[in-house]
């Protein structure tokens, strides 16, 4: 899905340093997901982008996305071993 190579692309870009495009990157794969109901896929996403936020010590907008990522995963009764509990595991200890 487009919603989901976004999300890998603002990954990518996060992790040159190309802050304000890998934002824009998972923006718009954020919107995608919402679009199609991907919620598996908009958790992962959500965690990626909590982890862009820290890249630049954005804690507020870290803790945002952490927040809605777990909402979503709640919603779909996801699992600490899923892929998206296994992100928002990781997301949260680097938070604490």
């Amino acid at each position: 899905a487009e919603g989901t190579e976004l999300g890998r692309l603002g990954k990518l870009l996060a992790a040159q340093g190309r802050i304000g495009e890998a934002r824009e990157a998972l923006r718009r794969g954020e919107a995608l997901l919402r679009e199609v109901g991907d919620q598996l896929g908009l958790a992962i996403l959500l965690c990626e982008s909590g982890c862009t936020e820290l890249a630049v010590n954005d804690l507020d907008a870290a803790r945002t996305a952490l927040a809605a990522a777990e909402t979503v995963a709640r919603a779909m009764g996801l699992g600490s071993q899923s892929e998206a509990g296994r992100a928002i595991a990781a997301l949260r200890a680097t938070l604490d």
